[in-house]
């Protein structure tokens, strides 16, 4: 494959000069955000990419790029105090099923390298500035994707997941097999969410400089709009944007939080997964 046409006719390149990072939520699935810094350094480059592709009509690839890589994932499952894991074979091979259904068209295939089981029953109520350090320093295995599976996640508060790029996801056993392992691997190889910060407008004329950085996902106004009553699939219509068009996000992104209606990727989230995998991760095996 060639990558140096990749990287040219690549548009969006969302790098992270460091990893995405977790914090405190208290409405959301999910404990991944990108910091600050991170998100200019994102915009940055955005735009420095958007000019050396002029040339090229800003053209994004027509087809998904084919990675052709098998990655390792080490399931590490906390014990409960008897002694029992809470989480079946079954489910963890419908997990890594699900995972590889959806990174299909970049030819990425998962694969469960190992299951490890924590006795340390502590680790399922899981406080991420306590829990994360000893459980990193002591079953963390390098080169691989560790996803750390526990009882309940009680720091980022509210979250049922989070995860860091290129390395592990902290995931609630309740939703293993299900859209957040997706959304958290999404956010393994870079993915933000869909909303913004404030800025981003319907008609797509600034998507490339706010939001998640793609012109391809709606415009989204989380939280407005979001039902807390009904977050699976409800949107409450009416807001709009500085200029009084109606947001319409993107339900059916897997980087939402409209759990039951997600089911996809967009081709430039998919694009740029390859991308960030190409320049960042190939380390994993």
């Amino acid at each position: 494959m060639n990558y140096k046409l990749l990287l040219v006719v690549f548009l969006f390149p969302f790098l992270c000069n460091g990893q995405v990072k977790s914090h405190v939520i208290s409405n959301g699935e999910c404990g991944t955000d990108f910091t600050n810094e991170q998100r200019q350094q994102h915009y940055q480059k955005v735009a420095a990419y958007s000019q050396k592709t002029t040339a090229y009509g800003n053209a994004t690839l027509a087809h998904d790029t084919c990675i052709r890589k098998n990655l390792s994932l080490i399931f590490h499952i906390v014990l409960d105090s008897s002694g029992n894991p809470g989480v079946t074979p079954t489910q963890i091979a419908a997990c890594v099923q699900l995972l590889n259904n959806v990174w299909r068209p970049i030819c990425i295939k998962f694969l469960n390298c190992s299951t490890n089981f924590i006795p340390n029953w502590n680790y399922n109520k899981w406080y991420q500035p306590y829990s994360e350090p000893t459980a990193l320093g002591n079953y963390f295995v390098p080169n691989c994707i560790n996803i750390f599976v526990v009882d309940s996640i009680k720091i980022p508060a509210g979250a049922s997941g989070y995860a860091s790029t290129f390395s592990h996801i902290v995931i609630e056993k309740s939703v293993l097999v299900s859209t957040t392992a997706i959304h958290e691997m999404g956010h393994v190889f870079g993915l933000p969410h869909t909303w913004p910060p404030a800025g981003e407008v319907v008609k797509r004329t600034n998507c490339y400089s706010t939001g998640d950085g793609f012109c391809d996902t709606d415009a989204d106004c989380y939280p407005t709009g979001f039902s807390m009553l009904n977050p699976n699939c409800t949107f409450l219509p009416g807001p709009t944007d500085g200029a009084g068009d109606y947001y319409i996000p993107p339900l059916d992104n897997y980087m939402t939080y409209f759990k039951n209606c997600r089911c996809r990727f967009t081709q430039e989230q998919y694009n740029f997964m390859a991308l960030e995998f190409i320049t960042g991760g190939t380390f994993l095996h």
